[in-house]
């Protein structure tokens, strides 16, 4: 049996990291990820039985702490409100979730496509939603309203995750789609 060499491990590892990324879940070969590492794909079986093991590894934990740190986000006891405190702290929320883990962030939310991950972004809206809903008083003509706005919060964090090239500009700009949304979410509740 040969001995599972640490340091092709880890090349997998980020080689595959970086091609869900760019491609998504279904648009990534173990072909590619082993012709990029530079073993064959029977080597690559060796460390990983296959590309569904691979992106657990790759997303699996971060999937489980994200959604349970965002429970406890939602499970507050305060009432919701709008002002500089609640921009700061939802910005700061989301700027901690994702910071160092904006790939994995981007490839739960649109690139996991025919995993079991890929109801992620509706479990995250979904529960944002109830919250908001259970928390304030949204007119029934308003209900789908809340969801569009949820949705492109994160459709904007996503967004965010993709270009944001230091943790300073993440921390900036997540602040700055906070202040945004609860602005814009804010008019829905007079």
């Amino acid at each position: 049996m040969q001995v599972q060499k640490p340091e092709i491990r880890e090349k997998i590892l980020a080689t595959s990291l970086k091609l869900f990324y760019k491609q998504g879940y279904r648009g990534t070969t173990t072909r590619q990820i082993a012709g990029e590492v530079g073993i064959s794909v029977s080597n690559l079986y060796k460390y990983f039985r296959n590309k569904e093991i691979l992106l657990d590894e790759l997303v699996g934990s971060f999937h489980t702490w994200y959604l349970t740190g965002y429970q406890a986000i939602l499970s507050h006891e305060n009432k919701d409100t709008f002002d500089g405190v609640a921009v700061e702290n939802l910005g700061q929320a989301f700027f901690e979730s994702m910071k160092g883990h904006c790939r994995e962030f981007v490839i739960l939310m649109h690139k996991s496509q025919g995993t079991k991950y890929q109801g992620f972004k509706q479990t995250v809206i979904s529960s944002l939603v109830k919250h908001i809903e259970k928390e304030t008083v949204v007119h029934p003509e308003n209900k789908r309203m809340v969801e569009v706005l949820v949705s492109n919060l994160f459709n904007g964090l996503t967004e965010i995750a993709k270009y944001s090239r230091n943790d300073k500009q993440l921390s900036s700009h997540v602040t700055l789609l906070a202040h945004y949304h609860l602005r814009g979410i804010s008019v829905l509740f007079p």
